[in-house]
């Protein structure tokens, strides 16, 4: 009689090892939209932790719209000045690895925290950029609405509100960009930083106009998928969502 005695990987567990791959998995990574189109400003070492914005109110065509009178001297107008303070804040995290672990570990243990912290970092620093930009109170709320309490799920980002949004910056003499954020020289625009929901619900519009079918090749913004009415839409994993 004949016995059966192949050896095979499932007989022979301690020569059946497990290849170990050194090239770590990737992890998901943000990209900074916000922080590209927020003002920077450095503060000199000693000189507090508080930066000042200020500038002049324009004047009031209208007041000027007499003509005048030969001999009289008008009354004078009076500068009015605005202002905008802000505080520097520090934000960070760290690790905490032993140095046992650092000299015996079989990956690039600090390489690696190094990196992830940047990256948290990043991300950080795009989420305080965009908190800012979202504390406004020129606030354009979908289906004339007039509150963020009141929308519904019907209430979505169209094509009629970008024109409106378009037509209210033109009224309050909004300027447009003009270069991308390389500083290459484009066409003027607006920009809008939307989510994935959110350019989702306007790609099935027929205006819209996606990057790739630009007429002529401009120096585009890294992450802008496309355009309609003069406004660049550029996509933001990160762009605010209120619940």
């Amino acid at each position: 009689m004949a016995i059966n005695t192949t050896t095979s990987t499932q007989t022979t567990t301690y020569l059946n090892k497990t290849w170990y791959d050194k090239s770590l998995l990737e992890w998901a990574k943000t990209k900074q939209v916000h922080a590209r189109y927020g003002q920077k400003r450095k503060v000199p070492a000693g000189q507090g932790k508080k930066v000042e914005f200020r500038g002049f109110e324009p004047f009031d065509p209208a007041d000027a719209l007499t003509a005048l009178t030969e001999g009289v001297t008008p009354e004078g107008q009076d500068l009015t000045q605005r202002h905008v303070e802000v505080t520097c804040a520090q934000y960070g995290r760290h690790v905490e690895v032993s140095d046992l672990l650092k000299t015996t570990a079989y990956d690039d243990v600090m390489g690696e925290a190094a990196e992830l912290l940047g990256e948290q970092l990043g991300t950080v620093i795009d989420w305080v950029t965009r908190d800012a930009m979202c504390a406004g109170t020129n606030v354009q709320y979908a289906g004339g609405k007039t509150a963020r309490n009141a929308l519904l799920a019907t209430d979505k980002l169209t094509t009629v509100e970008i024109r409106k949004a378009v037509r209210t910056l033109k009224k309050k003499k909004a300027k447009m960009f003009n270069t991308n954020d390389e500083g290459k020289i484009r066409r003027p625009h607006y920009v809008c930083i939307c989510s994935p929901d959110a350019t989702f619900d306007l790609q099935d519009d027929e205006a819209w106009e996606k990057v790739s079918y630009y007429n002529n090749a401009e120096a585009i913004y890294s992450g802008e998928i496309g355009r309609l009415f003069n406004v660049v839409f550029v996509e933001s994993t990160e762009a605010k969502v209120y619940a």
